[in-house]
């Protein structure tokens, strides 16, 4: 969007801000923008104010927002359909492999073979822990984790 744009949508909404001062920041000509610039801008695009302050924050938003854009754009579609079969213990052992390859590639290193063998390691202990757990709950007439059926204890057929 264009600092134009960006300024019209935030006066559509009772806002009151200038094209120019969206620029000015854009540009860093202006460094130092009031409490409720800031505010404007935040509610606008959807995050908190701290968005702008803190950095470990801008990181966290950031990764949501490419992950969402791969979701969105078919990518992940497909993945993002099965975490739900997952108990929380498999999502979260997915979830720390995702963590770790996204670090990886910041630091400017590509996934190789060892980090994917690691990632299958770690998702395949991940998974026998979920497996466990489904286990666990299995007499207890407590409802398997993820929705899935707890008889199951062996991999998915094909």
């Amino acid at each position: 969007m264009s600092s134009q744009e960006v300024a019209a949508a935030i006066r559509a909404k009772g806002g009151n801000i200038s094209h120019t001062t969206i620029w000015k920041l854009r540009t860093g000509l202006e460094t130092n923008p009031r409490v409720d610039t800031l505010g404007l801008l935040a509610e606008h695009f959807g995050v908190s104010a701290k968005y702008f302050f803190d950095e470990e924050y801008a990181d966290t938003v950031s990764r949501q927002l490419r992950l969402l854009g791969a979701v969105r754009d078919g990518k992940l579609l497909g993945v993002a359909a099965r975490l739900g079969e997952l108990s929380q213990a498999g999502q979260k052992a997915i979830a720390d492999v995702i963590e770790r390859v996204l670090d990886d590639e910041q630091e400017g290193k590509a996934p190789d073979a060892g980090t994917r063998g690691a990632g299958n390691q770690e998702a395949a202990q991940g998974a026998a822990r979920a497996q466990q757990g489904d286990a666990a709950h299995a007499g207890s007439g407590a409802p398997a984790l993820g929705g899935r059926d707890s008889r199951r204890t062996g991999p998915r057929e094909r």
